[in-house]
């Protein structure tokens, strides 16, 4: 059985992404990390990148590209900067990619992700609202079943309190848990996305 053992984060500096790090490191979860992608905090991405080891770590934000490199000299991580690296690095060869990219510049990336087959994680629900249709199609035509988890709460057809109860961590550790477990070749699929 294929185990999603590469993962990338986009948004990793953001809370989701900080809490999904910190999932993986309390839970002990052995990963090779692909990419890992911030909007302007380079501080908290090198830190994350120096633990991390990631292939590339990308600022969305161009100026800060140089204090990115200086901090990650040596380091043999590379580095990009710019919208167009965030969506490389959306594509890389990860199987399973928390998107947490807050607002409709999360579109693009996830996009790229479920372009790429791998398995997302989906914890911007803007991407579902702007292009929810295409995105799950996408996602289905290269992956060969349903390969997007929502990671946040849905309160659909529960009350505020029932919602409460939960939290988004315990979707993102429990959608990479089915993902790892059900292996990448078989299908994941939802009755909702087989028609």
């Amino acid at each position: 059985m294929s185990l999603p053992r590469k993962v990338s984060v986009l948004g990793s500096t953001g809370s989701v992404g900080v809490s999904t790090l910190d999932l993986f490191e309390r839970a002990g979860v052995e990963i090779e990390v692909v990419a890992l992608v911030a909007g302007r905090n380079v501080e908290r991405l090198a830190d994350q990148a120096l633990r991390w080891r990631p292939g590339i770590a990308v600022i969305e934000d161009e100026a800060g590209l140089p204090r990115l490199r200086e901090r990650l000299a040596g380091s043999g991580i590379r580095t990009a900067a710019g919208s167009a690296a965030v969506a490389d690095a959306a594509s890389a060869d990860a199987q399973w990619v928390m998107s947490a990219i807050v607002g409709f510049a999360g579109l693009a990336p996830t996009l790229a992700a479920a372009r790429a087959g791998a398995i997302v994680a989906l914890a911007n629900k803007e991407s579902l609202i702007c292009a929810g249709p295409t995105l799950l199609r996408t996602a289905k035509l290269a992956g060969g079943g349903w390969r997007v988890f929502e990671v946040g709460i849905s309160y659909d057809g529960r009350t505020y309190e029932d919602g409460k109860k939960y939290r988004w961590q315990d979707g993102a550790l429990g959608g990479y848990w089915v993902a790892r477990y059900s292996g990448l070749g078989t299908r994941l699929a939802s009755p909702r996305l087989a028609r």
